[in-house]
């Protein structure tokens, strides 16, 4: 019966999660079965299993985050009878972008210009 090295895994999950992600790539750019890493590095595999789906789940919930742009919006301030003549709504976006829209404005322009500040963000 052959003895597998132990390998030390971090307790904390920040580093934790820095631990696995290294071991996961240096999996995928082995070439190895996922088996075959963990016996190699002292890992075990159902973890190794658990943390790679882990680490994917958080990877595509972080892109599904970055698709969506913080939007700040101000309104002119009917309470004080103060009206903005200049526009109706002003969104801010990212802290880098500002669109006014105005009255009358169109839907469809507004909704292209967003898309693309989605895709430059």
């Amino acid at each position: 019966m052959t003895q597998s090295r132990q390998r030390n895994i971090p307790i904390k999950r920040k580093d934790k999660i820095t631990f696995w992600s290294a071991a996961v790539h240096a999996w995928e750019k082995s070439g190895l079965t996922q088996r075959e890493f963990c016996q190699n590095q002292g890992l075990g595999t159902s973890t190794f299993r658990y943390w790679k789906k882990e680490l994917a789940t958080a990877k595509k919930n972080k892109i599904q985050q970055q698709e969506l742009i913080p939007v700040a919006i101000s309104m002119s301030d009917a309470s004080s009878g103060q009206t903005n003549s200049s526009s109706l709504i002003s969104l801010t976006a990212s802290g880098r972008y500002r669109i006014d829209i105005h009255d009358g404005f169109h839907p469809e322009t507004l909704e292209q210009v967003l898309r693309i500040l989605e895709r430059i963000s």
